[in-house]
């Protein structure tokens, strides 16, 4: 039975990479801006809501142009600027865009019809209901389960407890979850263990990279220690890893949701390449 990484794969190889429709365009784009607007630390209140005017341009032009969000923010500033407004506030303030977009309603602009201001509507609405993904996507390695193996991996890693922390994590390497080579800057990030970072470089060189170097004694400790999370971590993803390392997640089919999450990721990737 194929994975689903395996069949995407093999309609890659197939016929290629399959060409991006502008919704699909839009859709990176618009979780691009809200990712990198998150990672430069801006607060929503530092984003000025747009005039009336710019708001008006904007639904005219995203709703009647084919043209991708992307290449009419680079050529109109004002329509960027209201953009990354409807954007960042649909992250959690929805209503706000609501409210703005009810004012709209009020005034007359020519060209400016309610079924274009109800389809921005219908966009933004979207994106508010979207769990926007986090760095964490671009290494798992089952992307299309990145819900269920973020979820999983939130519920067990504790801050406070971070030789289990590390624990947890090299499982999920040896378990094929995670790459041998995933970043620990990103890992102590995405999982709130700044504050022992220290603690946890050391107990992730000592288990992981430098495991070789531990004496039968702890070893052992380790391999038992190991044994416990393992059963511990599959059962709360739900899945069982086989003789020969593949992995099978279970209770899962390939959805519209799994595709998007594959799709994402391997944006995040392609862009940080």
């Amino acid at each position: 039975m194929m994975t689903e990484d395996e069949i995407y794969e093999d309609l890659e190889v197939t016929f290629g990479k399959a060409p991006q429709s502008v919704e699909e365009k839009n859709m990176a784009w618009l979780l691009q801006v809200l990712d990198e607007y998150a990672d430069e630390g801006g607060g929503i209140e530092k984003v000025p809501e747009p005039s009336l005017d710019a708001v008006a341009m904007t639904t005219i032009a995203i709703t009647t142009y084919p043209i991708p969000f992307e290449e009419l923010a680079e050529k109109k500033p004002a329509i960027k600027r209201t953009l990354l407004w409807l954007t960042v506030k649909s992250n959690g303030h929805y209503d706000e865009i609501d409210d703005l977009m009810h004012r709209l309603m009020h005034k007359s602009y020519k060209g400016l019809k309610l079924a274009m201001i109800t389809k921005v509507l219908k966009i933004f609405k979207w994106l508010s209901n979207q769990k926007v993904p986090t760095k964490l996507i671009e290494v798992v390695t089952h992307s299309e389960h990145y819900d269920d193996i973020s979820e999983g991996l939130h519920r067990l890693i504790k801050p406070n407890k971070i030789e289990d922390a590390v624990l947890y994590i090299i499982c999920a390497i040896e378990d094929g979850l995670l790459p041998m080579d995933v970043r620990r800057s990103l890992i102590i990030k995405e999982f709130d263990l700044t504050a022992n970072r220290s603690a946890y470089h050391r107990y992730f060189s000592k288990y992981f990279t430098n495991s070789a170097l531990l004496d039968p004694g702890q070893e052992k400790w380790l391999k038992t220690q190991k044994e416990k999370r393992k059963i511990t971590l599959r059962a709360t993803i739900n899945y069982t890893v086989g003789k020969d390392g593949r992995i099978k997640f279970y209770g899962h089919t390939l959805t519209a949701q799994n595709a998007l999450l594959f799709l994402i990721a391997k944006f995040r990737r392609f862009i940080h390449s």
